[in-house]
């Protein structure tokens, strides 16, 4: 028996819950070789696979992992079905020894301890500097778990600076449901946390981490770490099982918790019928505890049954393309069995919304999203968040639960148009249509600047966004120029090359070179030349020097404070190689902080650094990311081209928003000629939806003059007469009423030096 699960209780199969046995568990465990999970990332003939009745997973023994994670851990798994898997749905599941900070590293063991019938295990030896980790997979017949045992011991002579060690499942495509009382948060302690586990899914699939060390998370779940500093000699285990569900029914995995904690449980089952008495063919039954979403299960023909932990919950049903009854508490006693019926179940309402510009009449294209109303709450049953079409630009069809409804309607939110807010009563069975006209108050293209999401995914490994979806969410905010850039593939950019055109609008191709201490956007990147798509890995040198020989014009350095950044892991010694200064931009990220990566810039401009700024929201899902949430806003003379987008971007006519836009009488990025002593003049106009609060002129990375804006305007122009000093330079941060910032590119002074300075 697995350390840590509790015997069966009364009637249970400790396997999963009260499953019965089925044929899937009679089939034995193999070990196989080479790519053995359709669509998967497998290449080598030398990786692993453990497979049985229920479930495969593939090591990467001899393939390169995806973000430049080191060889040994799991880069495919699948459904088994009739012992044949199914397509892959995973990117990556390891043991990261500090969340996904560098990883300095110098051997590499991947053995088969065991292979079969009954169980097959696999161990993986890695070092992390002067630390071992050694990591044990095992697989038996009959069950839906992989169990994963990991051992981290410090070797060295001094204690490990404070680390977060733990497991890191990312899904492929699909759906994620944070852990139960996090709230849906993107990184923090668990304490709140009502289980113990992370699920993936999809309507065919499901996967579960279950971590019983995490005390902290972070991207939604998908990294369970312990904080923890390993003193020298000491050694510290962590016991992990990674869970494969055939379906998107997730109650197997509280099936599988309650036996592993010995938790008393119950009962849930009854019979959900639709508005005319019938059966629904696919019920849906979503379970919250404590006002979170707890569980979920699948039912069939109208009836289901799944079981719970003892307590109080509250339950609702709801279907495919059918609406959802009101929600009913109930009490789960232990050992009971509760009878829970639903009636009435509706079919769907449509809606229809056409948006227009309020003072032309133009369509515009829209995010549309549920503010109140019924929300689906299980990715696969419906969206919260809706775009207009591609070819009827202005216009969203789309389909609801019946109830009333707030929605918020925007086009560049923040940038050009402030949202607006409408009410609809959706009736089942019925369409309403409803025009929404936007008061679109800034139009910067008219003045040659055009905005860009410069790094924004579709859907490659972690990313959940189809490239049409790229498109219509990019163009929903306002943007410009299209982009798309996805992890270590370009596999994605003619295909939204082709909507690029549908839509004549401008697209930059990129592709994000990934590695576990740096991210980098390259371009323009249509296509990769190479005849090998591996990852490209190396030094930092090596790697700027295969992206220029891939055609690259652009490297720009992302996130680099993030766990995975350049600069960080540069500061943490965890970069192989020596600092390479040879990248061009450097990216204000929207889902990380901006002040250490700002005031980096302004050191590395008083270096003499001669690169630039840029942004980028780092997309994955416009489902929950709202596309140019920050963005890019690049001025360009004349039609814009790719060519003439990158030489302004590598000349720094740009600057980098959260909202509020810049127009300069001095172009960002120049330098111009002042005679010492002489005051230089700076104007810029600008704009601001939210309106404007504070404009700070930053000289040498030292805010020396700020103008307020008390009324808060929406257009208002700030003028500075500093005296350049040698090597000055000078930047702005304009801030709006609601606290977003735009930060510039600098304008560099070159001093007459035969006057008086």
């Amino acid at each position: 028996m697995i350390e840590g699960i509790s015997e069966p209780l009364p009637g249970m199969d400790a396997t999963s819950g009260d499953r019965a046995k089925d044929d899937r568990d009679l089939w034995p465990v193999r070990v196989l070789y080479g790519p053995c999970i359709p669509e998967g990332d497998s290449r080598s003939p030398g990786d692993v696979t453990l497979m049985n009745g229920h479930l495969a997973v593939t090591f990467a023994a001899e393939t390169d992992p995806p973000w430049g994670l080191l060889r040994g851990g799991l880069i495919d798994a699948a459904v088994v079905r009739d012992g044949r898997s199914e397509p892959d749905c995973l990117s990556v599941f390891d043991f990261l020894p500090d969340n996904w900070a560098g990883w300095p590293n110098t051997a590499i063991r991947v053995e088969v301890l065991e292979s079969g019938p009954e169980a097959a295990s696999v161990r993986v030896e890695r070092d992390w500097g002067e630390a071992d980790l050694v990591s044990t997979y095992t697989l038996k017949s009959g069950e839906d778990r992989v169990h994963i045992r990991t051992i981290m011991t410090n070797n060295g002579q001094t204690p490990t600076r404070a680390i977060a060690s733990g497991y890191a499942l990312w899904p492929r495509k699909g759906h994620i449901l944070t852990p139960p009382g996090m709230k849906k948060a993107r990184q923090g302690e668990t304490k709140a946390s009502l289980a113990d586990w992370f699920v993936g899914y999809d309507q065919d699939w499901a996967m579960a981490l279950h971590a019983p060390f995490v005390d902290w998370m972070d991207h939604y779940g998908k990294g369970m770490f312990k904080r923890h500093i390993l003193a020298p000699g000491e050694h510290r285990g962590f016991d992990a099982w990674l869970q494969i569900c055939p379906s998107g029914d997730i109650s197997p995995v509280l099936d599988f918790e309650m036996a592993r904690k010995g938790k008393p449980r119950g009962r849930l089952s009854g019979r959900v019928m639709d508005g005319k008495g019938r059966p629904v063919p696919r019920p849906v039954i979503l379970v919250k505890n404590a006002g979170a979403v707890y569980c979920w299960t699948l039912g069939d023909q109208g009836s289901y049954a799944l079981n719970l932990p003892e307590g109080t919950y509250s339950v609702q049903a709801t279907g495919f393309q059918a609406g959802a009854t009101e929600a009913v508490s109930i009490d789960i006693a232990r050992g009971r069995e509760t009878t829970l019926d639903f009636a009435g179940l509706s079919n769907p309402a449509r809606l229809g919304f056409q948006v227009a510009d309020a003072a032309t009449g133009d369509s515009l294209d829209a995010r549309i999203t549920i503010v109140e109303g019924r929300q689906p709450e299980i990715g696969f049953l419906g969206q919260k968040t809706f775009f207009t079409d591609l070819d009827r630009t202005g216009w969203a069809g789309i389909s609801v639960p019946p109830g009333a409804y707030e929605f918020e309607i925007s086009h560049g939110a923040d940038f050009l148009a402030p949202p607006k807010r409408v009410r609809v009563e959706a009736v089942p069975d019925r369409q309403t249509t409803v025009a929404v006209d936007l008061d679109r108050c800034a139009n910067p293209g008219a003045r040659g600047w055009y905005s860009a999401d410069l790094h924004h995914h579709g859907d490659v490994l972690d990313g959940a966004t189809a490239p049409s979806d790229a498109v219509r969410s990019q163009l929903a905010s306002g943007l410009d120029i299209l982009f798309l850039s996805d992890h270590d593939a370009a596999s994605n950019n003619p295909p939204m090359a082709e909507l690029a055109n549908r839509r004549d609008i401008l697209f930059l191709p990129a592709m994000e070179i990934s590695r576990s201490w740096g991210h980098f956007n390259i371009y323009p990147m249509m296509r990769d030349p190479r005849k090998k798509r591996d990852p490209v890995s190396g030094s930092p040198t090596e790697i700027f020097r295969t992206a220029r020989d891939m055609g690259a014009e652009i490297i720009v350095a992302n996130h680099p404070y993030s766990t995975y950044g350049y600069f960080r892991n540069l500061d943490l010694g965890n970069v192989p190689g020596r600092y390479d200064p040879g990248f061009d931009l450097v990216e204000i990220n929207y889902q990380h902080p901006v002040e250490p990566v700002i005031q980096k810039v302004w050191n590395l401009w008083n270096q003499g650094w001669k690169g630039f700024l840029i942004a980028g929201t780092d997309s994955h899902d416009v489902q929950s990311d709202v596309s140019g949430a920050v963005r890019t806003v690049v001025y360009i003379h004349g039609a814009p081209t790719v060519g003439k987008l990158i030489d302004a971007l590598k000349s720094g006519r740009s600057y980098a928003s959260f909202g509020p836009l810049i127009f300069p009488e001095i172009m960002f990025g120049s330098r111009i000629d002042c005679r010492g002593g002489t005051p230089l003049h700076l104007a810029f106009d600008l704009m601001s939806v939210n309106g404007l609060s504070r404009v700070d002129l930053v000289e040498n990375g030292r805010v020396t003059e700020f103008v307020k804006f008390e009324d808060h305007p929406k257009k208002g122009r700030a003028t500075f007469a500093p005296t350049p000093v040698p090597g000055s330079w000078y930047a702005l941060v304009v801030t709006d009423k609601t606290g977003k910032k735009a930060y510039t590119n600098p304008i560099r002074v070159s001093l007459d030096r035969s006057t008086n300075e």
